[in-house]
């Protein structure tokens, strides 16, 4: 991952996935730099591995819901979303630096991708079966929004030190420029049932630990 790194800075830097040999060109009438990743590998791999079912709200209440709720067999996310009485949001937004485990890739994934926001996907069917063992969704996956990498944003605190931080230090001139991401091809859909549910809880509560400092970038 160390690559994609380098290759993101050298674009927000330079608009190019090599340094120039005048660093300070002028970069105004440049379009907006792009940098593609595959989803598929991003979401099983990538820093996606954590945007599992059970951080969803709209995920925990289908399958918590008592059945009295639902009149229908079948529904999308927007009706769950209002026989639950959830905003017009109910994706999951996140940050990276809250998330660890056993791969060894956690700087490079916060410096890149920290805050992000994911959905499940439009066509999921959420179904609610004769008992609890066959409620289910159908066509399950959970994907990233359009994503950027700059120096801008945070939640304040921490993450805006940070920022100015890896800015002054990376870019000191003022000559970089946001970096679009955009994530190529599709995800494997599934069929997701509350055992996935309860497995999911687990690795949450047991498997990723939640961190609270900043990443040394070397």
């Amino acid at each position: 991952m160390y690559e994609e790194v380098r290759l993101i800075t050298k674009l927000y830097l330079y608009g190019q996935s090599t340094v120039p040999e005048n660093p300070c060109v002028d970069r105004s009438s440049n379009s907006q730099s792009i940098y593609s990743t595959n989803l598929q590998d991003y979401m099983l791999n990538g820093g996606g591995r954590f945007a599992v079912g059970a951080q969803f709200e709209l995920v925990k209440s289908f399958f918590t819901a008592d059945k009295s709720l639902f009149t229908a067999q079948t529904y999308n996310k927007q009706e769950l979303a209002s026989i639950f009485g959830l905003s017009n949001f109910y994706g999951w937004t996140m940050r990276q630096r809250n998330f660890q485990d056993s791969v060894n890739d956690y700087a490079e994934r916060v410096y890149v991708y920290n805050s992000q926001t994911f959905k499940v996907v439009d066509e999921a069917i959420f179904i609610v079966g004769a008992d609890e063992s066959s409620r289910r969704i159908e066509n399950f996956a959970v994907v990233p929004l359009t994503d950027n990498f700059d120096f801008i944003g945070g939640s304040g605190g921490i993450e805006d030190s940070g920022n100015a931080f890896l800015k002054n230090r990376i870019d000191p001139a003022n000559i970089g420029e946001t970096v679009s991401i955009t994530f190529t091809g599709d995800v494997t859909r599934t069929t997701y049932y509350k055992s996935n549910l309860l497995l999911d809880f687990g690795r949450i509560g047991v498997l990723w630990e939640k961190c609270h400092f900043l990443p040394v970038v070397y």
